[in-house]
């Protein structure tokens, strides 16, 4: 799972940086192999068919010239499904997406905490909105390339370097509680993908 989400951005730009059929399309196939992952490792015939009928039509669209919408789509759609969580927890009578995941992760929330984690909800969902207008934006106005770069490499960086700095910042901020190491707190934001 992980190679393949490491894959799709470097087939993506590798496919703008050298416009072959071949890189689009297996650029494609990685993306529609993601959501399938763990039904086809699970041996599903479904996922498998599917997974067939998704190339399938992938290698049609390519040969058609008519594939680099499909491109664009990712970096609107990925993070849109992942504000919608964080914005609908922060409604009236809601928990906060990460109120309610430091609360399992600890048990009982100091309550000095509780105010940290709701502003933390808010910046993430700020956070991933500014991504889908920047992809929108760049998809409409800049070129493949930047575009390309921008979606597929400083989006993740952005990512990155959030969990890493807030991270950083919630031990310098609240010394006087425990924390866990980076791996274990990754572990908590990142949960281990299950086979159905």
């Amino acid at each position: 799972m992980l190679a393949l989400a490491i894959a799709y951005p470097l087939l993506v730009h590798a496919s703008i940086l050298w416009p072959e059929p071949w890189l689009r399309w297996s650029a494609l196939a990685v993306l529609c192999a993601l959501p399938l992952y763990a039904s086809l490792k699970a041996g599903r015939a479904w996922a498998w068919a599917l997974l067939i009928a998704a190339l399938a039509a992938c290698g049609a669209l390519v040969a058609a010239d008519s594939s680099q919408l499909l491109l664009y789509l990712p970096p609107v759609l990925i993070p849109l499904a992942l504000l919608m969580p964080f914005a609908r927890s922060l409604r009236a009578g809601e928990e906060p997406l990460i109120t309610r995941m430091a609360r399992i992760a600890r048990g009982t929330l100091p309550s000095d905490l509780a105010p940290y984690t709701r502003h933390l909800t808010i910046l993430w969902v700020v956070v991933f909105a500014l991504m889908i207008l920047s992809a929108v934006l760049l998809a409409l106005f800049a070129s493949l390339h930047v575009w390309s770069i921008a979606t597929n490499f400083v989006h993740y960086f952005v990512i990155g370097a959030l969990i890493l700095g807030e991270y950083l910042y919630r031990r310098w901020r609240f010394r006087h509680l425990p924390h866990p190491g980076f791996i274990a707190y990754l572990r908590l934001i990142v949960p281990r993908t299950r086979t159905p």
